[in-house]
């Protein structure tokens, strides 16, 4: 009579100690090689995009007209983060005379653009039957259940191009050295909140092109307990950057243990404070999170800029500045309309 053939359960499980490690190792073997492979496209894809935005840079470069300041290329990827506040005199950044006007203009208007709910989104959602009139006696708003209020068109609010118009002179001059356009504009208010952090108020980078700065604008007076921006620096004080950076790939979180590691082995937590007007232009791949807000709300607005091939006129153009409802960032510089970001959960842009 033949011998009966062993069964697969029999080998896994009741197999000689050797053969079951053996069959474990290559388990894990399976799993790495269909994992790496799973990441092989979007790694490939992002280097893609990399390539294509540093060539559109290049071209911007060229088609800046030669009269004008023309700054180092490695400017815009140095720019870690730089704070500039009403009064500083920072060669990074000049501030207009009347910055403080232009300031006060946009605040007013996202500030009663932001009272009413019909004009928001919230984060965590809010039931449709529990919104009111004024964002702030919605329940959940005054119960501190909700962290962020996103303004859903700030193309209406008056005095958003004539605030974002100096700052992005200034960086084309001193950083960039091509023409800018603003491919998002977010404003937002980070509400009273008891939630536990989440999302963006987790440590991550964003994973975007390199040549993408965000030009944050506190429209109110942020201090250590009304959500101020918050970055990593490592032992030397210089701007922790994330990694891969290539756009798609990987998971921008970063573990709270690394985190750990990291601040142990001296790395800084920095926060932005500083009066309304403050200006925060960031690297976004620099490692940071959007901080509760415990003791007051903080408004903000948020350019997220891109060189351009051509002179943008005006630089914030619902042809190609997209905002919450729009994904991150196109794929491709030369595609200029923004792309209607797939419905999920509510989008959050906190920074």
């Amino acid at each position: 009579m033949s011998r009966a053939r062993p069964s697969i359960l029999f080998l896994v499980r009741g197999a000689p100690g050797g053969v079951a490690r053996g069959m474990s190792f290559a388990r894990r073997a399976v799993a790495y090689a269909f994992r790496r492979s799973r990441e092989a496209g979007p790694l490939w894809q992002g280097k893609l995009i990399l390539r294509r935005y540093t060539a559109s840079y290049r071209r911007a470069r060229r088609a800046y007209p030669a009269t004008l300041s023309r700054p180092s290329t490695d400017a815009v990827y140095n720019v870690g983060v730089k704070a500039v506040r009403p009064g500083d005199a920072h060669p990074f950044l000049r501030l207009p005379p009347d910055f403080a006007s232009r300031v006060g203009r946009t605040a007013r208007g996202a500030a009663v653009a932001l009272d009413r709910a019909a004009n928001c989104d919230f984060f965590p959602a809010v039931p449709a039957d529990a919104i009111v009139e004024r964002t702030d006696q919605i329940a959940a708003v005054a119960n501190g259940d909700v962290i962020c209020i996103n303004l859903r068109d700030p193309f209406a609010i008056a005095g958003l191009r004539e605030l974002s118009d100096p700052l992005l002179e200034e960086l084309e001059r001193t950083v960039y050295g091509s023409h800018l356009l603003v491919d998002k504009v977010y404003i937002y208010r980070s509400a009273v909140s008891r939630q536990a952090p989440e999302k963006s108020w987790i440590w991550h980078f964003d994973n975007h092109p390199l040549e993408m700065l965000k030009v944050m604008v506190y429209l109110t007076e942020v201090r250590k307990d009304t959500a101020p921006f918050e970055y990593l620096c490592n032992a030397q004080g210089q701007p922790k950057l994330g990694s891969p950076l290539a756009p798609l790939h990987g998971d921008s979180r970063v573990p709270a243990a690394q985190i750990d590691r990291g601040l142990a082995a001296g790395w800084r937590r920095e926060l932005v404070t500083g009066p309304a007007g403050t200006v925060v232009v960031f690297d976004d791949n620099v490692v940071h999170r959007g901080t509760l807000a415990v003791a007051g709300h903080r408004d903000v607005v948020v350019f997220q800029v891109r060189p351009a091939e051509f002179k943008a006129s005006p630089r914030i153009d619902p042809r190609w500045t997209g905002s919450f409802a729009h994904r991150d960032f196109n794929r491709d510089p030369l595609v200029l309309a923004p792309t209607l970001r797939t419905p999920k959960s509510p989008v959050s842009t906190a920074r």
